[in-house]
């Protein structure tokens, strides 16, 4: 699990930590970079060699940096919209 939440991830990866399949990962990837809170890159890599595919390496850019902290900050200080009792 990465230590820093601006640390590059490949998107396995991210699919991994947040225990999602590869189908809703990568569209949400997605849609984030079209909107500036992603930048990503491919590793430079001859993937025969690797012995497996290139991967694309994902990072928070400071507006998407910025975008999660607000939003996990509204998150930990909102109440439950429901009651359990």
């Amino acid at each position: 699990m990465p230590g820093l939440p601006t640390q590059e991830m490949y998107g396995l990866e991210i699919g991994e930590a947040a225990e999602l399949p590869s189908g809703t990962v990568h569209p949400i990837l997605a849609r984030l970079e079209g909107c500036g809170w992603l930048q990503s890159r491919w590793e430079e890599v001859d993937p025969k060699r690797e012995g497996r595919p290139r991967r694309r390496y994902y990072q928070l850019t400071p507006d998407g940096a910025e975008f999660a902290r607000t939003a996990l900050a509204r998150v930990h200080t909102t109440p439950a919209l429901w009651s359990t009792g």
